[in-house]
């Protein structure tokens, strides 16, 4: 709240927390966890006075307190708080990690969905080498990489469903209000070193997407420092891999690249 005004705080608390409610609620229904895992709800401290972090562990059903298990950290949502708040809760997270007995802390992977892909790279290049943890991918579906890009100059050939330019100003000045942050490497990877990244890299794009353009070029600034970088093109609108909106939804695209993020891991991990 330090870089907004008291009124534009409760402006933009009032507006993301309406449409966080309405998205709640259609997407309720979508969340069954599969069969073949058991999951739990965990609190992660967090460095802020009685606050916590609220964290999904998956385990294989087969799991015993013996084995030391591989971890894919999956940031789920948008950020709460504006920068940096959401990298210093990935930093908490790391710390905790780090912590437990029951990982595998030499295979460790990133990964998230839109701003949560942002966040999951710019976790795997601003503190991966503040840890002991080997981090060794990052896998990213169709994330913003560069928040100093003017929304009206997002574009693709052929949008579809493209996020609406006063929607994405929001986001904007929500997460990132001063404008001299925005090209920082804490808020858009395409400003941070490429040879920060971790060796893997894998990231969605979709055909209609508004990110496309940064995204395509994001990878090639990366292939050019020799990270291995694998950029999955899929066709259909941001979050196209999503059942919750079946307009929107395609299955083929969402299978290929899911495909292509399990036979990665069974590579690399």
């Amino acid at each position: 709240m330090a870089d907004h005004t008291f009124w534009q705080y409760i402006r933009l608390k009032v507006i993301v927390t309406f449409i966080r409610l309405i998205n709640y609620i259609f997407t309720r229904p979508h969340f069954t966890p599969s069969p073949t895992c058991i999951r739990k709800l965990i609190r992660i401290p967090s460095r802020d006075l009685n606050r916590f972090i609220n964290a999904w562990i998956y385990y294989p059903k087969n799991y015993t307190d013996s084995q030391k298990l591989p971890l894919v950290i999956n940031w789920h949502g948008a950020p709460e708080h504006p920068l940096p708040g959401a990298l210093e809760d990935a930093e908490d997270t790391f710390r905790w990690v780090e912590g437990q007995r029951i990982f595998d802390l030499d295979r460790v992977a990133l990964s998230g969905f839109s701003s949560g892909g942002n966040l999951a790279l710019v976790a795997s290049s601003e503190l991966r080498r503040e840890f002991k943890m080997n981090i060794r991918a990052v896998y990213a579906f169709y994330p913003g990489v560069d928040f100093s890009i003017p929304p009206e100059e997002k574009k693709v050939p052929e949008p579809i469903r493209p996020l609406p330019v006063s929607f994405q100003h929001l986001l904007t000045e929500a997460y990132v209000p001063r404008v001299e942050d925005r090209k920082s490497p804490k808020a858009s990877p395409m400003y941070a070193e490429a040879i920060s990244f971790p060796e893997h890299v894998m990231l969605v794009a979709c055909s209609g997407d508004i990110f496309t353009p940064e995204i395509e070029a994001f990878g090639k600034k990366l292939e050019r420092a020799d990270r291995d970088v694998d950029v999955v093109r899929i066709q259909g609108a941001h979050g196209c891999d999503k059942t919750t909106n079946p307009t929107m939804f395609r299955a083929e695209a969402r299978d290929f690249a899911y495909s292509k993020v399990v036979q990665s891991l069974q590579y690399i991990m």
